[in-house]
């Protein structure tokens, strides 16, 4: 070996220790995917500077002039409201690995490879989109589920072959009255309009396959990772785990309670085999059509052996597993707590008593009861009936669960976390919070806890001593019903419950009084709080406030494209006079949005990343008055401001405009002040200064 090949292969060796040694730190502390390097031009040039450059530089000119100013106007402030997300992620692992498959891929096409970026993108979903502007989002799902860097090679050339065949025009007529002529408010997935926005045709994907497939065959990887990979598209809605639960799912410590046995389902319902179904409704052909259409393609084709992994196998391992473990993360973000529960425990198979793994089970647990006591569980689980494969199990256990055994196991599994990791002082507010649902939602005492035994006798009674399977089931139902009041003997007898119950006797007394007011007493309450709120302000006293990217949404402009291109306007008018207005009141404003950052703000970048994902999700669990699941994100960011606010302004060209203004306590986790509403018609730049000042004066005094 050369003096110089031994260089690089040192090189390249302590790259591989330095790589495995950090995503070992991040798997453990649950740090996932922070952007690095300078923060590339897509995400710091403003939608309206992109538009103008892309009628410049007269692309598609072979479209009629007004469709492509259409076209280009909706492209941009589509493509911006996806940058602005937060989820996008550049210059971690994962981003400069699915790169250098791309640089392999057209290694011969210079040319085209400088007009293609590709990202990571922060979604559990599997899949993949392209934007009209060549940028390609490969979600972290996708990465979690594929078994090779082929796999992932295909993927990449068949988003190009979106690129290169220009299939944005068609999708945009398709899709754009879905996609401009709706706003969706707070919904616990904010994935569905991103979904909804870069949906393509069934022709359109076949046609992808088939030139994506003439770009694979000029690279060095094997033809057998295509069929793989549409076995695992195939596969896509079942969590990428086999693994039976058969131990209890919910535990966080070694000695854990036992589940009764008939708890369990007896079958779960095999995984679908079958490519050949109904795909009417899907945005995607079935698999058949679509493996049938590239075996036809390879008809009379010579194909040149080839390899799973060109570029490494240990990094794509390695880095897959990684996007394992911030899928869970993205779950629970996105409140699949059953799904992430389930990822938990697939994952505890390889990496037991992890810290990161640990917590999210306290987490998604938290979710799934915070869910069940405002009946709203439906939200954050699917049906077990259209479940298939092993996680079918887990999600029969919860559905089984009543409100305080639930509660109960969330409590259980808080208390041990706390005790397994006394310094996350967090914890402990999971585990009030969780006495204060016993309370309030369930209706039970400290005293209900209060068991002289260890635990729940066994059910002693045989089948044959009764009438049918069903009574059968029903007694042993019946017998097992309080076995959740075993599960925190320890704090009972520690007076811990009594005495956390306690400090939320005013919270359920303030809950029992005002369900027992008329319908227009509620109404004159609010209405003397706002009028207090106006005229003596908060209290809250705010004088440094962090913003994020404010939304002013236009909608049901139908065709005209003055009236988008003003409404979109004002919505860069009105982020250039905030920060003013703002300090106008008094208060110090950092903006925090990445078109008016520099190339080298890649902290306040992730800053941004984070805060977008926290208040999505503060903003959810605040519509239903409860403590959202991440509650420790300041320790987490580098800045010391406590307050953020989003402002989020709908523009109804048919019907009434609407208003939003929320601030966020990033100490309390929790949204302490929000208000929204309608705010008349035509909506003006003097109606969001009116509008937002009046919000300003409240938090200010």
């Amino acid at each position: 070996m050369t003096p110089k090949n031994l260089r690089i292969s040192l090189s390249l060796l302590l790259g591989c220790i330095t790589l495995a040694t950090t995503l070992k730190a991040q798997i453990t502390e649950g740090e996932f995917l922070e952007s690095a390097g300078p923060i590339p031009a897509d995400f710091l040039e403003s939608w309206s500077s992109k538009f103008q450059n892309s009628l410049d530089q007269g692309l598609a000119t072979d479209k009629d002039e007004d469709d492509l100013e259409d076209f280009w106007l909706e492209q941009h402030h589509g493509i911006d409201a996806l940058l602005q997300s937060g989820r996008y992620s550049f210059g971690d692992p994962l981003t400069i690995y699915i790169n250098e498959i791309a640089d392999h891929l057209l290694r011969h096409d210079q040319e085209l490879r400088d007009q293609i970026r590709i990202y990571t993108f922060r979604s559990p979903s599997v899949n993949a989109f392209t934007l009209a502007d060549g940028i390609i989002a490969m979600n972290t799902g996708l990465f979690a589920h594929v078994k090779s860097e082929a796999e992932l090679a295909f993927v990449i050339a068949h988003e190009i072959a979106h690129y290169t065949q220009d299939h944005f025009y068609e999708s945009f007529k398709a899709n754009r009255e879905a996609s401009e002529n709706s706003y969706d408010g707070p919904s616990l997935s904010s994935l569905a309009k991103i979904e909804n926005r870069i949906g393509r045709s069934k022709e359109h994907e076949i046609e992808a396959d088939q030139y994506g497939l003439e770009l694979y065959l000029k690279s060095d990887y094997a033809l057998e990772a295509v069929n793989d990979l549409l076995s695992t598209l195939h596969r896509s809605y079942i969590p990428y785990g086999r693994a039976q639960v058969s131990s209890n799912p919910f535990c966080v410590v070694d000695d854990c309670f036992e589940i009764p046995n008939f708890y369990y389902r007896e079958k779960i319902s095999p995984i679908s085999l079958s490519e050949d179904y109904e795909d009417q409704r899907l945005t995607h052909p079935n698999i058949g059509t679509r493996r049938n259409a590239i075996q036809a393609a390879l008809v009379q084709r010579e194909i040149k052996p080839g390899a799973l992994f060109v570029i490494s196998e240990s990094r794509f391992k390695k880095l897959r597993e990684l996007a394992r473990f911030e899928v869970v993360r993205e779950h629970l973000n996105n409140g699949g707590f059953a799904l992430a529960l389930y990822d938990i425990y697939v994952l505890e198979g390889e990496y037991p008593n992890n810290k990161f793994l640990t917590i999210s089970k306290v987490q998604a647990l938290y979710g799934l009861a915070s869910f069940k006591v405002v009946d709203e569980i439906s939200l954050v689980i699917p049906s077990s009936t259209k479940v298939e494969g092993p996680s079918q199990q887990l999600v029969h256990l919860i559905k089984q669960m009543s409100r305080s055994q639930i509660v109960t196991i969330a409590l259980q599994a808080a208390l041990a976390a706390e005790k397994e990791y006394p310094t996350e002082a967090y914890l402990k507010r999971y585990s009030s919070e969780l006495a204060k649902y016993l309370l309030v939602f369930c209706d039970e005492s400290p005293t209900n806890f209060m068991q002289s035994a260890e635990q729940i006798p066994a059910f002693s009674k045989s089948e044959t001593e009764f009438r049918s399977p069903r009574a059968y089931y029903r007694a042993q139902q019946k017998h097992y019903q309080d076995f959740h009041r075993y599960l925190i003997k320890d704090k009972i007898n520690q007076s811990w419950l009594e005495q956390e119950m306690i400090k939320h006797e005013r919270f359920r007394d303030s809950i029992l009084e005002d369900r027992q007011l008329t319908v227009q007493e509620r109404e004159e309450r609010l209405e003397a709080k706002w009028d207090r709120l106006e005229e003596q302000g908060s209290g809250l006293k705010i004088r440094n406030l962090v913003v994020l990217d404010p939304v002013i949404k236009v909608i049901n402009v139908g065709d005209d494209l003055d009236e988008r291109l003003e409404g979109l306007e004002q919505e860069q008018l009105f982020k250039q006079n905030l920060e003013g207005w703002i300090e106008e009141q008094g208060i110090r404003a950092e903006l925090l949005y990445s078109e008016s950052m520099e190339a080298n703000d890649t902290e306040s970048y992730n800053q941004f990343c984070k805060l977008e994902e926290w208040v999505h999700e503060a903003r959810v669990f605040r519509s239903f008055s409860l403590m959202p699941i991440s509650i420790d994100i300041r320790d987490d960011l580098p800045n010391s401001n406590r307050y953020v606010c989003r402002i989020i302004g709908i523009i109804d060209k048919d019907g009434w405009d609407s208003y939003y203004f929320g601030l966020f306590d990033l100490q309390k986790g929790r949204v302490i002040y929000q208000r929204e509403g309608s705010v008349g018609v035509k909506l003006s730049m003097s109606d969001l200064k009116e509008q937002t000042q009046k919000d300003l004066n409240i938090i200010y005094n």
